[in-house]
């Protein structure tokens, strides 16, 4: 009979203890919890400066989009007479 050796471990004492998918689980949100005390946050002064500069580039694409949207429906509707949408 085989050990399978991804669910024994010595548990730092030398002693053989079989981890179940429960203690995996903690271990794996210990770990993630040590790793968030690493993060450097930013501050409010820099979300609010990243958020701007995010929605000011969102409302930039938007528009760009519109404008070459509408210059090409302009486009076609000179190429086919029939795509002119009623006014």
């Amino acid at each position: 009979m085989a050990i399978d050796k991804r669910v024994i471990s010595t548990a730092g004492r030398g002693i053989a203890v079989a981890r179940g998918p429960f203690s995996k689980i903690g271990q794996y949100l210990r770990e993630v919890w040590s790793e968030l005390r690493k993060v450097i946050w930013p501050t409010r002064q820099e979300v609010v400066k990243f958020t701007i500069v995010v929605l000011t580039a969102m409302i930039g694409v938007a528009v760009f989009i519109y404008v070459v949207d509408k210059i090409c429906a302009a486009g076609a509707a000179q190429i086919f007479p029939a795509l002119k949408t009623p006014q």
